[in-house]
């Protein structure tokens, strides 16, 4: 039945996406066997108990994406005929939400400082993953085919194909490259990439394969702790889509930029960052103040 279950999700889930639901379904597979249970004599409290058995073994986090994994699991056996009762609703823990760190004005100028210290080809790696939002898989797998020049700038054509890295989305998308980083970029295709391995990849390791995910993670954490902050490439890409509702770009074209299947992701996203809040509030404070004013 788990096969068949993962086999459903692989029509709309990228394989990253379905790897995780696998692993997540052994978990629950071995929870019921180890209670003696079986998919075709579930008690009603089945995802209650396995929600309290997986908090005390994971974070919050985890446990809300194995119980929520395990909730599919069971909408999918029930749907192909096998009798499973309605669950009682499973007390869940709270997860305590940190925003991304946003690096804005002095905090990029020094990000942009320890960046220049850094050996190719992860430097400009990681300068274009600051300046398109792209998310860190997408990046590694980019390939000179995906390089493109028009309208006198710099585009990223991100592929949605099957396995393209740990993509998301199943979507091609086009993301044009701040221009502050296409002289950089510019200048590693001309004088850098031709030294570094022969092969398709934009930013390949010293035997052609792309360069490894965790090793970029590596060099941003080495930046943040430098810089006394939290730093990933969730964080850059964050930022990227950040400072661009801060300067009121739409939801829907911030949506197409991030790749996100649906708007509900990107409002999650790009959250109410404190100058959004300011710049709301002030509206308001001059709505009254005129109106105080003029009573």
């Amino acid at each position: 039945m788990r096969e068949a279950f993962l086999q459903s999700l692989r029509r709309v889930r990228s394989p990253k996406t379905v790897k995780d639901y696998d692993r997540a379904v052994q978990t629950f597979e071995r929870f019921l066997a180890s209670k003696g249970l079986r998919l075709e004599a579930l008690p009603g409290t089945v995802l209650a108990d396995y929600a309290n058995w997986a908090t005390r073994r994971w974070q919050p986090s985890g446990v809300h994406l194995r119980v929520t994994v395990a909730r599919q699991y069971l909408d999918y056996v029930r749907s192909r005929g096998v009798v499973v009762p309605e669950q009682l609703r499973p007390r869940l823990p709270r997860i305590r939400v940190h925003l991304p760190t946003v690096l804005r004005d002095e905090r990029l100028a020094e990000f942009d400082r320890h960046l220049q210290a850094l050996d190719e080809p992860y430097r400009t790696a990681i300068r274009v993953l600051a300046a398109t939002g792209v998310r860190v898989g997408e990046l590694v797998n980019l390939q000179r085919r995906d390089i493109e020049v028009a309208d006198r700038r710099v585009w990223i054509h991100i592929r949605g194909e099957a396995g393209a890295g740990n993509a998301k989305s199943t979507k091609d998308r086009r993301v044009p490259l701040l221009r502050s980083a296409v002289p950089y970029f510019q200048h590693y295709l001309a004088e850098v990439r031709p030294g570094l391995a022969k092969g398709p990849y934009v930013f390949p390791r010293r035997d052609g394969r792309p360069l490894s995910v965790r090793r970029v993670q590596e060099r941003l954490q080495a930046i943040g702790r430098a810089m006394g902050v939290r730093l990933h490439p969730h964080a850059l890409r964050h930022t990227y889509l950040t400072l661009l509702a801060e300067h009121d770009v739409d939801p829907f074209t911030l949506q197409e930029l991030a790749g996100h299947e649906s708007i509900k992701t990107t409002m999650r996203y790009v959250h109410l960052s404190s100058q959004r809040v300011v710049k709301g509030v002030s509206k308001l404070d001059a709505l009254f103040e005129s109106k105080e004013i003029n009573s």
